[in-house]
């Protein structure tokens, strides 16, 4: 019994661990406004169409609706940097998903950079 209390115990360590490694990620259906994870939902990010699962153009917008940053026809790699209060961040295009019947996502990474 006691071997089995230790692969339970390991197997919830490892499901936390795994939902905690990606706190830093939002996915978006295309077409949507989501807040970037630990910024008190004071900066969001506008993602527009996703054509055919390889690009979008993509908006960071401060309080106010104030644009920080956009790059047009983003792709899977690429990185938007953009400043707030004071701290340089960088926004990561994951993954596109290319839904047949449903709208399609993207899975973005806030990056916090290290100060000079």
């Amino acid at each position: 019994m006691r071997g089995y209390h230790t692969i339970v115990l390991v197997g919830v360590l490892c499901l936390l661990l795994a939902g905690c490694s990606g706190s830093n990620q939002v996915v978006l259906k295309q077409r949507t406004t989501a807040a970037l994870p630990g910024l008190g939902g004071a900066v969001t990010v506008r993602i527009d169409d996703i054509k055919r699962g390889q690009t979008a153009d993509i908006q960071i917008l401060g309080p106010d609706s104030e644009v920080l940053a956009s790059k047009q026809a983003a792709q899977v790699g690429d990185r938007i940097p953009f400043a707030y209060q004071g701290k340089q961040y960088e926004v990561e295009v994951v993954h596109y998903r290319d839904r047949t019947f449903h709208e399609d996502e993207a899975t973005l990474r806030l990056l916090t950079l290290p100060e000079d």
